[in-house]
Formats: structure tokens, sequence, C-alpha cells
């Protein structure tokens, strides 16, 4: 549901769909490097990067993987843990849709 909520409101913000945007593999030119090198967000990077890079007219191109099913542990993402990081991630993205604009 996250990853929906997120796909959506950066595609408002943005103008871009993005499918999966949690998803945590980068692979960018040396002026993206550069940029993140200087500073990168520690919180939320997947869904802010890729707000980020949209909005900078970077293309993004997403690559199928495929996910394996956890056979072992417990997920340290509780219910409540995941409302917070939801609510958190859209004021981000909010925030970064209103600073480039």
């Amino acid at each position: 549901m996250g990853i929906g909520i997120t796909s959506i409101l950066i595609k408002i913000l943005a103008g871009e769909k993005i499918y999966d945007t949690t998803s945590g593999y980068r692979a960018v030119d040396k002026e993206i490097i550069k940029i993140f090198a200087k500073k990168y967000p520690y919180d939320y990077p997947e869904p802010e990067t890729n707000m980020q890079m949209i909005l900078m007219n970077k293309k993004i191109r997403e690559i199928p993987v495929e996910m394996k099913k956890r056979e072992t542990g417990v997920s340290s993402i509780s219910p409540l843990k995941s409302i917070s990081y939801m609510l958190k991630v859209i004021l981000s993205l909010i925030i970064v849709g209103i600073r480039r604009r």
C-alpha cells in the first residue's frame, strides 16, 4: 500500500510514474553521484532520490527483479512504524516537490 501511495504522490508532484519507489539499488551518472555525494537523504532515500532525479529531468528506468520471501527472522517494521514512515515520506516528498518548483 505504501509503494502505491508514494508512486501516486511522485506522479502528481513530478509528473512521472515510478512503480517501485522503495527499492534501494541505483545506477547513476557522474553528475548525479556528485550531487548525491554533497547531499543524500538519510531517512527516505529511495522515494526522495527518485523524485529528485525526475525533477532534474533525468531518465529513470525500472528493471524488474525477482524478490524471494523471507525464510527466517521477523520484520522490524511494525504497523505503527509503517504508518509513521508513510507520513514522514509523504511530507518529505511534498517538501521536495515544493522546493523544486
